[in-house]
């Protein structure tokens, strides 16, 4: 093999692994939260796209009461998007809403702070 082709290689495999790290998302949390007396569970799954973006994937169940099995209610992703330095975009589907959080931090530090609130 000749100096050409020997880096020519080298230089796809280096494209290649440059864009599949930014394709691949990262898990950053995962669980299930139980509230309102065992009668709501939320299953989630929290994934990193940078710092300042964020998507939580959530299921919502429910049940009339203790001895019943789950109901699957709905299912949402909420997402995380730093806008500027001082505003945060809470954008939540089904429902659909935006919300602005005016916050310093970035998105995984805002996830953070406001877990539990964000799952609600």
């Amino acid at each position: 093999m000749n100096k050409f082709s020997v880096i020519t290689v080298l230089f796809a495999v280096f494209i290649s692994f440059q864009l599949a790290g930014s394709v691949v998302a990262v898990h950053i949390d995962h669980g299930v939260v139980i509230g309102d007396h065992g009668l709501k569970k939320v299953d989630y799954i929290t994934q990193i796209d940078s710092p300042n973006h964020v998507k939580i994937f959530t299921a919502i169940y429910v049940r009339d009461n203790i001895r019943q099995p789950w109901d699957l209610q709905l299912k949402r992703t909420i997402t995380l998007t730093k806008a500027d330095k001082d505003t945060l975009t809470i954008t939540t589907s089904n429902p659909s809403l935006i919300r602005l959080a005016f916050t310093d931090l970035n998105a995984v530090q805002y996830y953070w702070l406001h877990k539990y609130e964000l799952l609600q």
